[in-house]
């Protein structure tokens, strides 16, 4: 599981370390109202460029980037909290299923997979599809792989780096007049050749698909997109405790909710959507403060807010000050969308560590996740 803790607190200290960007934006408005001297402008000015740096420039001492760190970590410790226990195959409800696909580095319950071999039909409220829990496990893979190569995500306004994203699966097809239902499960590790930049060499029944992924946060917020989006709109069963051919409920997470994944969770669905949707906000602001930032120059020696390029001047600074309020914000908002989850879910699963192993962003699937 992932250990949301550390995240939560930094974004706390530092989101009150930063909070001095509304009265630097107020200075600012005041400084060109009163527009008395260049010099207090541009004292104004080098306030929000020194702002900006530690928005879009810091780890640790970024609100927004602590903020969408937490949004992301969110993403990934909610299925690892509830992954290996996602109904999911290619059956059509007759017989025993065509069979299993085996997805590997994925949190399974005491392993690093999750077998798809439900007999059940697929579909939203349903078992999960193999299609759809290929889209899910490509994000989450490229999410994994990304965070473990580069020790996190790079800060807001740096370039990503390159991340060569690969993984397998394997098909083991029954015998019998099962293992054609819905074509069978060979199909899926049978694929070769290129497809929307994705490389695909399927043998022996194994399937190995990679990509090159630019490790960025927009990027790893688009992936956590993905995550969240095949959840809301697939809303699988999740296996009974006792039996893993019966639908079960929320029972193993402490929460009192029978039905599919959208109805027992969906609290922590609705909160965790909300989070990435904010993260992704907070980064679209940061390359605006970034393209602002390459644009700025120092106050005119003879400032007049009345000529047509210094009003056009002062209004950028605003719009500097205004963006990063606006990420200030939105970090917080991302704090309060997780406070909206139930506090014995975050305590207990989003931000528990299981004897220590497998738990941190940058470490992957390990057997204890």
């Amino acid at each position: 599981m992932v250990k949301n803790t550390g995240e939560l607190k930094k974004l706390s200290d530092t989101y009150e370390n930063l909070s001095n960007l509304l009265s630097n934006f107020n200075n600012l408005n005041q400084a060109v109202t009163n527009a008395s001297s260049p010099s207090e402008i541009n004292a104004a000015i080098d306030n929000l460029r020194a702002n900006t740096q530690g928005l879009t420039g810091e780890k640790d001492n970024s609100p927004a980037y602590q903020a969408v760190s937490l949004a992301l970590n969110a993403a990934v410790g909610l299925w690892n909290v509830i992954g290996y226990a996602i109904m999911c195959g290619n059956g059509n409800g007759t017989g025993s299923g065509p069979g299993s696909v085996i997805f590997n580095n994925q949190p399974g319950s005491g392993t690093t997979s999750i077998t798809c071999n439900r007999y059940e039909a697929t579909g939203p409220g349903r078992s999960m599809s193999i299609q759809e829990f290929e889209k899910l496990n490509k994000a989450y893979q490229a999410i994994q792989q990304a965070l473990k190569s580069g020790n996190g995500f790079p800060v807001l306004d740096g370039k990503g780096t390159e991340v060569k994203v690969e993984y397998t699966y394997e098909c083991k097809q029954n015998n019998g007049s099962s293992s054609s239902i819905n074509g069978g499960v060979n199909q899926f590790c049978q694929k070769n050749g290129s497809s929307n930049g994705v490389t695909s060499n399927g043998s022996n029944n194994k399937e190995t698909q990679s990509f090159t992924f630019t490790n960025t946060a927009q990027n790893l917020l688009e992936q956590a997109s993905t995550i969240m989006n095949v959840l809301n709109t697939q809303c699988p069963l999740v296996r009974s405790t006792h039996n893993e051919n019966t639908p079960g409920n929320g029972s193993p997470w402490n929460i009192n909710q029978s039905g599919n994944a959208c109805q027992i969770f969906s609290a922590e669905f609705s909160a965790v959507t909300s989070m990435i949707k904010n993260a992704q906000e907070i980064v679209a602001q940061a390359q605006s403060l970034n393209a602002k930032e390459q644009s700025n120059q120092n106050a005119p020696q003879d400032f007049n807010p009345y000529t047509s390029s210094d009003r056009a001047f002062a209004q950028n600074m605003l719009n500097h000050a205004q963006a990063q309020a606006k990420m200030l914000e939105l970090a917080d908002q991302i704090k309060t969308n997780l406070n909206a989850i139930p506090t014995h879910f975050v305590t207990d699963y989003l931000a528990a560590c299981r004897n220590g192993g497998g738990t941190l962003p940058d470490q992957g699937v390990t057997n204890n996740t």
